[in-house]
């Protein structure tokens, strides 16, 4: 049976409902390689970072977008055990960081985004 899902759910168990469909969706691969852009410019990554890179790119892809812990677990791990810290500087991993939360604030409407309305 296909139970139904209410806003609160939506809201409280998926971050609301922009998290929820993107994550239905995922992400255009495209779209997900252009948001680390800035990341690689000027950048000679080796193999391994560049592996890591594609992984972490595919992942978002997949799956709308990526909680920054998860850069810790598996499949990263298999690339990095330790974490990205073993392939990248502390800045690099912040700047990746950074790239992973605006890819969740995209997801999220802005409360201030309010439709215009017409006085009445």
């Amino acid at each position: 049976m296909c139970g139904r899902l209410s806003r609160s759910t939506v809201k409280t168990e998926h971050g609301g409902l922009g998290l929820f469909l993107r994550g239905l969706t995922g992400l255009d691969r495209e779209t997900a390689a252009a948001a680390f852009d800035e990341f690689q410019a000027g950048k000679n990554l080796s193999a391994n970072q560049l592996h890591f890179l594609n992984l972490l790119i595919d992942v978002i892809a997949e799956n709308g977008i990526v909680d920054v812990g998860a850069l810790w677990k598996p499949p990263f791990r298999s690339l990095a055990p330790t974490g990205p810290e073993a392939l990248f500087s502390t800045d690099e991993v912040r700047e990746m960081v950074t790239v992973l939360k605006t890819l969740r604030t995209t997801a999220v409407p802005s409360d201030t985004a309010q439709p215009d309305r017409i006085a009445t």
